[in-house]
Order: structure tokens, then C-alpha cells, then sequence
């Protein structure tokens, strides 16, 4: 599965990540869609799912939510993530981001347990 995800530091970090992500994908309809450039840069494209959907879509954790997250995927059968967290802010930012996901999110996630035959 495939899945957008951003450890924030805050409610204000959140909401300037969804922002940023909800421009990054924009751009990205563009690439899939008609290729439109406008002075070397790919043009953002109207999208149909609003800022609050993406919002929905997108597992952006931070405290108290850090403690409660992908809760059902393994029953789902989903045991592989790929998750995306680059929308557009420094490098910096993302590096710092990883660290705070592998400090205060990993934790919480469990290998499954696999039976043997």
C-alpha cells in the first residue's frame, strides 16, 4: 500500500504539510494529465478532492495521535507500506520529520507474527 504520512511537530505543522501536499499533488495531476508548463515549472491543476479529503487521506501523526497509528492495516492484509513525505518543504525539514516518525511513530508498530508450517 501505498500512503502519504508526515510526523508533525503540531496542529500548525499538520496543516502547513496537508497545504503543501494538497499543491504537490496539483502539479502531479499535471504530469498525468495534459503535461501543462508554464515558465519551466510544472502548472498545478484544479483538483476534485478537497484540501479536507486529502487531509483524510494522508496519515500525518503527531502527539497524542503518534500513539495510534495504521491501527487495522495488518487486518486488512496490508504488511508493507510505502509512505511518501516529501511535499515540497526543505530537506531539512524532511530529515528532521524522519527522525521524529522513526523516534515517536516506529515504536508502535509490531512485526506480525507469522505461523510455520
Amino acid at each position: 500500500m501505498q500512503r502519504g504520512i508526515y510526523a508533525a511537530r503540531d496542529d500548525a505543522d499538520a496543516r502547513e504539510k496537508v497545504a503543501l501536499a494538497y499543491d504537490h499533488y496539483k502539479r502531479f495531476d499535471n504530469i498525468k494529465g495534459p503535461g501543462i508548463v508554464h515558465g519551466g515549472m510544472i502548472a498545478p491543476l484544479p483538483r476534485k478532492q478537497t484540501l479536507e479529503e486529502l487531509a483524510e487521506n494522508l496519515s500525518h501523526w503527531h502527539q497524542p495521535r503518534a500513539r495510534r497509528p495504521a491501527v487495522g492495516l495488518a487486518q486488512l492484509g496490508i504488511d508493507e507500506v510505502l509512505a511518501p513525505c516529501g511535499y515540497g518543504q526543505s530537506a531539512g525539514e524532511v530529515l528532521e520529520m524522519m527522525h521524529r516518525f522513526a523516534d515517536e511513530v516506529m515504536p508502535h508498530f509490531r512485526a506480525p507474527t507469522r505461523a510455520f508450517a
